[in-house]
């Protein structure tokens, strides 16, 4: 009879637990006898120790190395020098005779569906590592979507508006309107900045290392100077995002914040 090498993987020596734990032991040659029982024990294993710790044994018959993995009372066969290709459902009569290449390997044999040959194929990512990298793609875009999503959320309709095309009234607003207004005078406060180029910006205001306020995470937009129905100036962005303008020009309103004028365009 041809000898069979035997090593089993994350299985204790009766191969009746699995456990990464055991991790590989090398079992020298077995009789045929010897192997048909040990197969027998490793289909039998808990199905959830086989979901975490992926036993296995592996039979060496001449120039042949098997992987042997358990499968609901069956089990799978893979070529262990290529375990990518997918594994073959055997019962134990068709496992043996391949096994002591008494027989041939069944002819039409379909892969197993609930065999993951690519899992068990290739060493194992680090699911800690995969969300890491999840977490650092998400995070370069985090702070920008932060910053323009009290912006875009969802509103009730804006009231109708009507753009102002009055050359000498544009020029009026364009030269008493542009200036920086923000929230607040701390750090964290927003800061809108009116540019007589019919853009705005928006930033959040952070303090540097001597403590001085500075715009940080600029947002862009481009604006048509408008007025409501009751005579109310606003600058419409987007064709639904309005900054009105308060009394005296003094303060804006913005997606229920308001703004306190910093200065003029012409202090800048």
């Amino acid at each position: 009879m041809t000898a069979m090498k035997v090593t089993t993987e994350n299985l204790n020596p009766a191969c009746t637990v699995a456990d990464a734990a055991f991790g590989r032991i090398d079992r020298g040659e077995l009789s045929a006898d010897e192997l048909r029982a040990l197969l027998a024990n490793l289909a039998a294993v808990d199905p959830s120790q086989d979901q975490r710790h992926d036993p296995g044994i592996i039979v060496r018959v001449r120039d042949q190395s098997h992987l042997i993995r358990p499968a609901r009372g069956q089990w799978l066969l893979y070529n262990a020098r290529d375990v990518s290709q997918p594994g073959v459902k055997l019962a134990l009569p068709e496992l043996m005779a391949i096994l002591e290449e008494s027989a041939p390997s069944p002819a039409g044999a379909e892969p197993a569906p609930e065999a993951a040959p690519v899992p068990e194929a290739s060493p194992r990512r680090n699911p800690r590592a995969l969300v890491a990298v999840l977490l650092l793609a998400v995070g370069l875009g985090l702070n920008l979507w932060a910053l323009a999503q009290w912006v875009l959320r969802e509103r009730d309709p804006v009231p109708d508006c009507t753009p102002i095309t009055d050359a000498a009234q544009l020029a009026s607003l364009r030269r008493d309107l542009a200036g920086a207004y923000a929230t607040g005078n701390e750090a964290g406060s927003r800061l809108l900045t009116i540019q007589a180029s019919d853009r705005l910006e928006l930033a959040l205001l952070a303090a540097d290392a001597s403590g001085t306020l500075r715009p940080v995470r600029r947002l862009g937009y481009d604006f048509v100077w408008s007025r409501r129905r009751d005579g109310t100036i606003c600058l419409v962005m987007d064709g639904r995002l309005q900054v009105v303008v308060g009394a005296e020009a003094a303060t804006l309103q913005l997606s229920g914040d308001r703004y306190a004028r910093l200065q003029s365009a012409g202090r800048r």
